[in-house]
């Protein structure tokens, strides 16, 4: 009765022109919101996508009542035509096809309301790097090939323009470079691989722009760049500067996680024996620590500056490694004792040698690097003995294994297979750091590269190393 009543009243002209106008308003939003709006305001919306969940019902009650009030049909019968269940004759065939833009709809928010991937154009990076020697070619260029973030045209500013074969590479005059400001200034990101007694150089050029400042190690190789570097920071000049640590945060990333289980270090890490909760524990286990040694021995290097003290020389460019690794497990190198050095420098394509032996709160300290060593020499290894275990690190294979003398235990960490390859950590910590709007000097230990570097530059100065 109820129904025949409200059929009867929807006989009125008055309300079926404004059920025609309503039909066609209504339509033409459907089709708008399921096809035409992605043109338009692709990154727009009043509605969050899951809302559209309430609005579907509403404008399918509404229309089902405008077509019943314009056919004079019951409205039972509207949804069925609507839901493309219902074959009658009079009805004309653009009110079916409503039916299959419902569906459309629906099928598109459903697939909105699930989170969303990032999509390949997303993905462009723009990257501009300042040198072409060994660090670029053989391990910046290989990593960011490996990485996503590799997707466009990378300029490359160098002193030497050479033939190459990489389609993906531009190479530019660097003495050209103030022609070229505004295209640099393009760049997402700006990595500076010049050696580093040009790094403040560029820094100071480029720390005006939105862009993210990647700076190679050591920072610096003169005390009076690094007071500056210091006023930066106290300015907050460097939040967009990331200084690279290649050790650090790469070949010994296990050790760094001990001391520093951050989750942007976490996530390239894989645990044998252990989860990372148990770890804390596991390691608190092994007592106080008594003796550290590190030994980077490593091959032939033919670069030429490394080898001349007025640039830093390898006790800058390489022994900064061992000894960030060190001031991660005991005091700051300026508060060693009874330091010992043992040095024969060499030339280019010569045996050289830096070795130091140290006391640091009754720890032992003995670190050394080599260069030009014999290839049954070489290694890169570490050893820390505690009371009641020892850490054993192999920096090859950027793995550590702990070993608990007590219990028989042992844990193994080491960098997951996708990020072993050189630089491949360090590559996608930038891209992290840059997409996820993370201050840099949360993850790169920059004060403490500051601090060793001083150091390192002091110890050259009154030990005539």
């Amino acid at each position: 009765m109820i129904l025949e009543i409200f059929n009867a009243s929807l006989k009125s002209s008055t309300l079926k022109v404004f059920a025609v106008y309503f039909l066609i308003e209504s339509t033409v939003w459907l089709i708008y919101y399921t096809i035409l709006r992605r043109f338009f305001e692709e990154r727009y919306s009043i509605y969050h996508p899951i809302e559209y969940f309430v609005l579907i019902p509403i404008l399918l009650c509404s229309q089902a009542v405008a077509i019943s009030i314009i056919y004079t049909l019951a409205v039972d019968e509207s949804f069925l035509i609507l839901m493309g269940l219902s074959e009658i004759d009079k009805i004309p065939f653009y009110i079916k096809m409503i039916g299959i833009l419902y569906l459309a709809f629906v099928l598109s928010m459903i697939l909105n309301g699930f989170p969303s991937e990032k999509r390949k154009s997303d993905n462009y990076y723009s990257i501009t790097i300042f040198g072409f020697g060994d660090v670029v070619t053989e391990r910046l260029l290989p990593a960011l090939d490996r990485s996503y973030i590799r997707k466009n045209i990378i300029n490359i500013y160098t002193i030497k323009i050479i033939e190459h074969n990489n389609k993906d590479i531009n190479l530019f005059d660097i003495k050209k470079l103030n022609n070229r400001l505004d295209d640099v200034a393009l760049s997402k990101i700006i990595w500076i691989c010049t050696p580093s007694y040009s790094h403040i150089e560029y820094l100071e050029k480029f720390m005006g722009l939105n862009s993210l400042i990647v700076i190679e190690k050591p920072i610096s190789v003169n005390l009076n760049e690094l007071n500056i570097l210091k006023k930066m920071k106290s300015y907050n000049l460097l939040d967009n500067v990331f200084f690279l640590s290649y050790y650090k945060l790469e070949k010994s990333l296990p050790l760094t996680y001990l001391i520093y289980p951050s989750i942007y270090y976490a996530k390239y890490l894989e645990f044998k024996n252990a989860d990372k909760e148990s770890l804390s524990f596991f390691y608190s286990k092994l007592g106080n620590l008594k003796s550290l040694s590190i030994n980077l021995i490593e091959g032939m290097d033919n670069r030429d500056w490394p080898y001349k003290d007025e640039y830093g020389g390898h006790l800058l460019e390489t022994f900064i490694h061992p000894v960030v690794i060190a001031s991660q497990y005991v005091e700051i190198p300026q508060n060693w004792k009874d330091l010992v050095w043992n040095i024969y420098k060499g030339e280019k394509n010569k045996e050289l040698m830096y070795e130091l032996k140290a006391i640091s709160k009754g720890v032992d300290v003995h670190l050394r690097i080599k260069k030009n060593a014999k290839k049954n020499d070489l290694k890169k290894s570490a050893e820390f003995v505690y009371e009641n275990g020892k850490i054993i690190a192999d920096f090859n294979k950027k793995k550590i294994k702990i070993f608990n003398d007590k219990s028989g235990q042992s844990i193994e960490i080491k960098v997951k297979n996708e990020f072993n390859g050189n630089y491949d950590v360090q590559v996608d910590l930038v891209k992290t750091v840059y997409e996820d709007k993370i201050t840099p000097s949360l993850i790169d230990g920059f004060e403490q590269q500051i601090e060793i570097i001083e150091w390192l530059i002091n110890q050259k100065s009154e030990s005539n190393l």
